[in-house]
């Protein structure tokens, strides 16, 4: 009986931690999709130029066309609050390398014309643009990271405490998206993707 009542009691935990476990960015949005489709937006930020083409695709990401996905968005404001915040916290010397990285990772953005080229349907169109603009953010987020890594490294454990690593050697798309997951959940970004940690560089 005693055997039996202590089985039901490790359930209940069992049961209880995972009903309060918080969701991940992804669940998140699409469980409150209408109220974020109305309010997610992307930074895009005008420190890095960009092409109208290029801002229109970033701008429907998660609510027009057929490929409704919020993850060029996600990237878009976890990309540019990850540069405003090394910005504030990297020593001024360094700023200028930090924009160089920024801007050579956001050029690749402007690849999504060579889309034009390979499909004609506006359904291929846009995921092939969704792949390269995904792809340039993931190389900035990762050169930052590997910045930081050599010249920062406290900076860097500072804002993804556990992830750093992680962060660092990001390089395919399903690990981003895992990799969102995991920081959405441990309050290290907000749900549009930005990050809302407070660090401690010195």
């Amino acid at each position: 009986m005693k055997k039996w009542i202590f089985m039901c009691l490790i359930v209940l935990i069992v049961y209880a931690h995972d009903t309060n476990k918080k969701e991940g960015i992804y669940d998140y949005f699409y469980n409150n999709e209408e109220r974020m489709l109305e309010s997610l937006e992307p930074s895009i930020d005008d420190d890095f130029e960009c092409s109208d083409e290029v801002a229109a695709v970033i701008s429907c990401a998660a609510g027009c066309g057929m490929a409704r996905s919020p993850t060029i968005i996600f990237l878009d404001n976890f990309f540019t609050s990850y540069y405003h915040l090394i910005m504030q916290h990297i020593s001024e010397y360094k700023k200028q390398e930090i924009k160089n990285i920024a801007r050579e990772a956001m050029k690749k953005r402007e690849y999504t014309g060579e889309c034009n080229k390979k499909f004609t349907s506006g359904a291929g169109i846009q995921m092939c643009s969704h792949d390269y603009i995904g792809v340039a953010y993931e190389y900035g987020i990762q050169e930052l990271s590997k910045y930081l890594a050599f010249n920062n490294p406290k900076l860097l454990d500072s804002i993804f405490l556990q992830y750093a690593k992680e962060v660092e050697n990001i390089s395919v798309k399903d690990d981003m998206a895992r990799l969102l997951d995991k920081l959405y959940i441990d309050n290290l970004i907000d749900e549009t993707g930005k990050l809302i940690v407070k660090v401690d560089s010195k």
